[in-house]
């Protein structure tokens, strides 16, 4: 009777701790990084979780940041990036399939007209 006690226990925390590594899977944590020698200022937004803005301000030259963001089905992020540099006009990019642990350079973008 004790071996089968101990048997379900064992059973049930194996469960709770396959739910707990289930559900840490569910954000990842990105670096964001300004490698230029200018500032910028910068909004990035997570693109799984209802485009919510995940950061938001200026970063300086070899400044970096780190956000912990949402995950898609397949474990990875999807970011969009606003960056603007003094009266220039916005650059924009989306980062797809984004790993946990990724850096993004925040300065590398696309042109956009606005």
């Amino acid at each position: 009777m004790v071996r089968v006690w101990f048997g379900m226990a064992a059973a049930a925390l194996l469960a709770v701790a396959g739910a707990l590594g289930a559900a840490a899977k569910d954000t990842i944590h990105v670096r964001l990084n300004n490698p230029t020698d200018m500032e910028w200022k910068v909004e990035v937004r997570d693109m799984v979780c209802d485009n919510a803005v995940v950061w938001q301000g200026r970063m300086k030259p070899g400044e970096a940041a780190k956000v912990t963001v949402c995950a898609d089905g397949n474990g990875a992020a999807r970011l969009a990036t606003a960056v603007i540099a003094g009266c220039a006009s916005a650059k924009r990019a989306v980062y797809q399939d984004v790993a946990d642990g990724a850096t993004i350079d925040v300065a590398v973008a696309e042109d956009e007209d606005e």
